[in-house]
């Protein structure tokens, strides 16, 4: 099941899991002694993870999209811009 609509992004944790972070390819995030998945709500830096997933990208337009049409007000240190709050669906 996709995530990614209800605003959500999911990830699998485990002991023999590769992943690394974006900015310092040393670091192991998604190593784990034990299996897990990690779920969080889409935040405005997801546009990394989005890849070539059309749907992904949708969802994310849908929450975060105005930040980029009006890029005066998108403050990259300190959340979201102002029109941006990471709109959910009801019920998640």
């Amino acid at each position: 099941m996709n995530y990614e609509p209800f605003g959500l992004m999911v990830t699998r944790c485990h002991a023999r899991c590769d992943g690394r972070t974006v900015h310092n390819p040393a670091l192991k995030v998604f190593t784990s002694p034990f299996p897990l998945i990690a779920m969080r709500h889409m935040a405005l830096h997801d546009i990394l993870f989005l890849q070539d997933n059309e749907s992904w990208f949708a969802a994310y337009d849908l929450r975060f999209g105005a930040c980029f049409r009006e890029t005066e007000k998108l403050r990259t240190s300190k959340g979201p811009c102002s029109t941006c709050t990471g709109k959910r669906k009801p019920g998640f």
